[in-house]
């Protein structure tokens, strides 16, 4: 150790190496502020992810919404066409009718 970097304690006469102290303040001065960042990005990322699942969520609740109204609309189709063919089979049959009277 060099006098340069080192202090006695008054009290017990320890020689105490200023450098491995501030060393060491820095250090975890560096830990805490890591571990804040990275608290902060988790914090960041878990309202993201949140963010996507409910995207998600309204995306599929949409989807479900389409297909029913798609559903919907292949049945009132059918029932149009069903009930075209019907009043087209009547207006045949009339007209058939009339030609055969």
């Amino acid at each position: 150790m060099s006098n340069e970097t080192t202090i006695k304690c008054p009290n017990c006469q320890v020689q105490i190496d200023v450098n491995e102290i501030l060393y060491h303040q820095l250090e975890n001065e560096l830990k805490q502020k890591n571990l804040d960042e990275r608290k902060k990005l988790e914090k960041e990322f878990d309202e993201k992810r949140e963010n996507y699942k409910k995207a998600i969520s309204e995306l599929k609740e949409k989807e479900n919404l389409i297909q029913e109204q798609k559903e919907k609309f292949q049945e009132d189709l059918q029932k149009a066409t069903k009930e075209q063919v019907k009043i087209e089979r009547q207006k045949l049959n009339e007209q058939l009718r009339r030609e055969i009277l």
